[in-house]
């Protein structure tokens, strides 16, 4: 195998990144004003799912509210169990 520098590995991939855009304008199914209409949809549509999602509460606490950390013999329950382990072997 040959060693690649680092250019030309760009180069390969602006080569392809080139080939792949001429390639979609010539076969899109759509118009370019539908297809900006589509996009700007879609990311409205990611917009309103994100903000719903933000709404939701997400595990402010981890060790209290998620059940799966908190339990005995849990990964935090593990994790902080060798911790203070390690910190009496230590000192």
């Amino acid at each position: 195998m040959s060693d690649e520098s680092g250019s030309s590995k760009m180069a390969f991939f602006l080569a392809g990144l080139g080939i792949g855009a001429i390639l979609a304008l010539l076969f899109a199914p759509k118009s370019g004003e539908e297809t900006r209409q589509y996009i700007t949809g879609k990311a409205g549509e990611g917009k309103d799912f994100v903000a719903s999602r933000s709404k939701e509460p997400w595990y402010p606490s981890r060790k209290k509210n998620c059940p799966r950390l908190s339990k005995p013999g849990g990964r935090l329950t593990r994790r902080k169990n060798r911790k203070r382990a390690r910190q009496r072997a230590d000192g």
